[in-house]
């Protein structure tokens, strides 16, 4: 009667680690589809993409020194590289264009010929009507209890972890 409970304990665990290895390989898939369309300029993971992703690999937890818990470590770090190379990205991209328009900006300054051109278009008013729309800023409950905890996050990547473990708190 013992050895047959030992045993289907022993079942029922190596069923959870079956599962869990199942699980992490789907994260895995997810995330490399992530970092391959990243590599082809095409940056289509979201907040949302990264917060569902870190719950998923948060309740993937495993014992400490396993190797099922290196693997999922592994991926949670490449996640928030992820999201910072995107962040890089972006900001990136943001400097181009200010460089560009510095780089018009410079050649006007540096030909007499061209400020004139540029100072005969302007319009009569220096300061044109402009009309400002202001969008209300809204953040998420997570987002702000994470704040609140931890203060904002370095760089601008929230911490998987400790994201996964606010919204099973809410």
């Amino acid at each position: 009667m013992k050895s047959q409970i030992s045993n289907a304990v022993s079942q029922k665990t190596m069923f959870r680690r079956r599962e869990k290895t199942w699980l992490l390989a789907d994260a895995a898939k997810t995330l490399y589809g992530y970092l391959t369309n990243l590599k082809t300029n095409h940056m289509n993971v979201t907040m949302d993409n990264y917060r569902e992703l870190g719950v998923v690999l948060n309740d993937l937890k495993s014992a400490k020194g396993s190797d099922l818990e290196y693997i999922r470590l592994t991926l949670v770090t490449s996640l928030e590289s992820l999201m910072a190379t995107v962040d890089l990205l972006v900001k990136y991209k943001d400097l181009v264009e200010q460089y560009k328009t510095a780089v018009t900006q410079a050649k006007i300054l540096d030909n007499v010929d061209s400020i004139l051109e540029y100072l005969k278009n302007i319009k009569t008013a220096l300061f044109p009507d402009v009309v400002v729309t202001v969008m209300r800023a809204e953040i998420r409950q997570e987002y702000a209890l994470y704040i609140q905890r931890y203060g904002p996050p370095p760089n601008g990547v929230f911490d998987v972890t400790l994201l996964a473990n606010i919204m099973a708190e809410i």
